[in-house]
């Protein structure tokens, strides 16, 4: 059996995607709503801006310039901020909660990073450090801690702490949310009050460095890290835990000493949790919530809705046909995963399916992120059934092959599989299909290696260089079948090596366009439109594509 290297995707993670609010990156956080009842998860939109035309929907606002957040006057400091949301965290302590998806606001009110990566523009900038310095060799990574940084119960934030937290997280092993990245660490040194270098296994600092920006660059106070009460996590952000109801309510008030009043943009955060898509549209409408973010599918009764601010943008979440090579009649043909894309139509889809909220694409990011590849059109595979046929029998499968979908008994993943399985016919696929219980789903397909396929909608998004690891190199947590790429595991050392985010950049467009050449594993069909909503009173709220928070939100000023 392969070792696989550990997967920051789990299972509850794939899960939430699948039936969550639409949030585009990974992580482990519980969902108020019953998938099997939910119809959202197979909703969404994109924009491609190659290939064929579509009467998918477009978004209804774009990025904002970057000086657009309103003057601080503009904000009302005294009061309270609702958001309703359909997914909490399943813990708020970064080393055992993931801070992605649906709850990255939630993460990012309590606990600052190492590095932030701006919601708006997707720009890495300091945060809790002010300065960061790689080794030559990319061993080892050296940052310069802010002074002026506390805990919310008062402690010192400083090199010590930051050594306390490496130490707890990797004798935690598997249980820390962070594990994956974790392997990629040996310790962390404190060099002088305020300069903690981290030692690494391998020539990982540039692929570190985008790890800071989430869950790995989160801290809590030392005395805390094994206290398992929600209400007593003490972490460095704008916010601290004050009544914190874990599933239902999750109060925090603005912490007096944090080090950066500008992003306090009122007193009380009041973060609700809610199934019901239409108890918080109504409750955005009628101002008991100030906003929300829900699936694309809701974006039509919203905009009908008074009272209610409408903003969407393309977000990397994108519908994908996970394939397992091993399992599949010629899996390791790459011309057998040409047919399989070029039996697609994915206009169809988009417009039928998808109910028009999904524009095609075969790359996992869309053209707002650095690793989109602006070479490879929507239509590059032909979407083709003859194409398809003779690309089988070129194979060696003149008489097609059988492919078995599998996907969730969520009801609106059906029509998808259904539309799948009739294109399929036509391009000599005999496809069946199957319907699994999330759980079982994920973990037959991911853990157990036993299914053929993964029908889902799934987060591509931050950082790029984890995701890259986890689904495309041979060993990856998310690759039951191992496809690999030669030119790909060669292109992934380097990227993880350099902090130059321009050259890092440039590596990663080369990898997703070899995972449309090659083609990858990963049949990606399209990508989803991110929904935010704001009632009247709400200012800042932005269509954010590199994930969110509340450092521009707040209610006006009367």
């Amino acid at each position: 059996m392969r070792t696989r290297i550990g997967a920051l995707v789990t299972v509850a993670a794939l899960t939430l995607a699948a039936c969550g609010d639409g949030g585009d990156a990974d992580d482990n956080s519980s969902s108020s709503t019953d998938g099997a009842d939910s119809d959202d998860g197979a909703s969404g939109t994109t924009t491609e801006p190659t290939g064929p035309s579509t009467t998918a929907s477009e978004p209804t606002a774009s990025s904002p310039p970057l000086d657009s957040k309103p003057a601080p006057e503009a904000y009302d400091r005294e009061a309270t901020f609702t958001w309703a949301s359909l997914v909490y965290p399943s813990d708020l302590s970064p080393h055992v909660g993931l801070f992605s998806g649906g709850v990255q606001p939630i993460m990012a009110a309590l606990h600052d990073r190492l590095v932030n990566l701006d919601p708006l523009t997707g720009e890495m900038a300091p945060m809790l450090a002010t300065s960061w310095e790689a080794s030559t060799d990319a061993t080892s990574i050296t940052f310069q801690l802010r002074e002026d940084v506390t805990f919310h119960d008062g402690a010192p934030f400083d090199a010590e702490a930051v050594v306390a937290n490496v130490e707890h997280a990797i004798a935690m092993g598997d249980e820390n949310a962070n594990a994956s990245a974790y392997e990629l660490i040996d310790g962390a040194t404190a060099v002088d009050e305020y300069t903690v270098r981290y030692d690494l296994n391998g020539a990982f600092a540039g692929g570190l460095l985008e790890l800071m920006t989430q869950g790995l660059g989160a801290f809590v106070s030392p005395a805390t890290l094994d206290n398992a009460d929600p209400a007593a996590v003490a972490g460095t952000g704008p916010f601290m835990a004050s009544d914190i109801s874990p599933g239902q309510r999750y109060e925090m008030d603005a912490y007096p000493d944090y080090w950066d009043p500008s992003a306090q943009n009122f007193a009380t955060l009041d973060i609700v949790i809610e199934s019901n898509e239409d108890t918080i549209l109504n409750g955005i409408a009628s101002g008991e919530f100030n906003a929300g973010r829900l699936p694309p599918a809701v974006k039509t009764r919203a905009e009908q809705t008074a009272g209610v601010q409408v903003i969407s943008e393309l977000s990397n979440t994108a519908m994908v046909l996970t394939l397992n090579p091993e399992l599949i009649e010629g899996g390791d043909n790459p011309d057998v995963i040409r047919a399989i894309n070029a039996a697609i139509d994915r206009d169809e889809l988009g417009n039928g399916a998808l109910r028009g909220e999904c524009v095609p694409t075969v790359q996992p990011w869309n053209q707002s992120h650095p690793a989109h590849n602006p070479e490879y059109a929507a239509d590059f595979y032909g979407n083709d059934p003859a194409l398809a046929r003779q690309l089988l029998a070129d194979a060696g499968y003149p008489n097609g092959i059988a492919l078995e979908i599998d996907t969730y008994t969520i009801p609106a993943y059906i029509p998808v599989a259904e539309v799948l399985q009739s294109q399929f016919e036509e391009a000599g696929i005999d496809a069946s299909i199957k319907q699994l219980d999330s759980s079982v789903l994920v973990s037959g397909f991911t853990a157990e290696g036993t299914l053929q396929t993964f029908l889902s909608r799934l987060p591509f998004y931050q950082p790029p260089t984890n995701l890259l690891r986890n689904w495309w190199l041979a060993d990856g947590g998310n690759n039951p079948g191992g496809w690999h790429d030669p030119e790909i595991d060669a292109l992934y050392p380097q990227i993880m090596a350099t902090t130059d985010l321009d050259e890092q950049n440039d590596l990663l467009r080369e990898v997703s366009g070899r995972l449309v050449e090659a083609p990858s594993s990963s049949v990606v069909i399209c990508h989803e439109i991110a929904l935010w909503l704001g009632s009247e009173d709400t200012i800042g709220l932005f269509a954010l594509p590199f994930g969110y928070d509340f450092r521009r939100m707040g209610i006006g000023a009367s």
